[in-house]
C-alpha cells in the first residue's frame, strides 16, 4: 500500500466533493488539509472466503491459515488514493 494513486482537482470545492465521493464508496480520510486529501479503503477479504479458508484450515493451522488470508487481502486489495488542489 505504499504507491497512492494520486487524483488532482482543480479547487478546494472539487476536493471536498471528490472527499465525499470517495467516502461514499467505502474510503476513510487517514489525512486532511486545506489542499489535498490521502484516503484509505481496507479490505480484510470476503466472509465466503474466510469460511473456506477456515473450513479447509482451520484442522491443522488453529486458525492461522485464516490470519494469513487476512494479512495477504488487506496488502493485496487494500486501496490509497491521495486528492492534490493544483496550483
Amino acid at each position: 500500500m505504499s504507491n497512492a494513486r494520486v487524483r488532482r482537482v482543480d479547487d478546494t470545492d472539487k476536493l471536498h466533493e471528490k472527499i465525499d465521493d470517495y467516502q461514499f464508496r467505502g474510503f476513510s480520510v487517514v489525512e486532511r488539509s486545506d489542499t489535498q486529501a490521502r484516503l484509505q479503503n481496507n479490505d480484510y477479504g470476503t466472509v465466503g472466503m474466510h469460511l473456506l479458508w477456515a473450513f479447509l484450515t482451520i484442522w491443522w493451522t488453529a486458525g492461522l491459515g485464516n490470519l494469513a488470508y487476512l494479512i495477504y487481502a488487506y496488502q493485496t486489495n487494500s486501496k490509497e488514493v491521495m486528492l492534490k488542489v493544483e496550483e
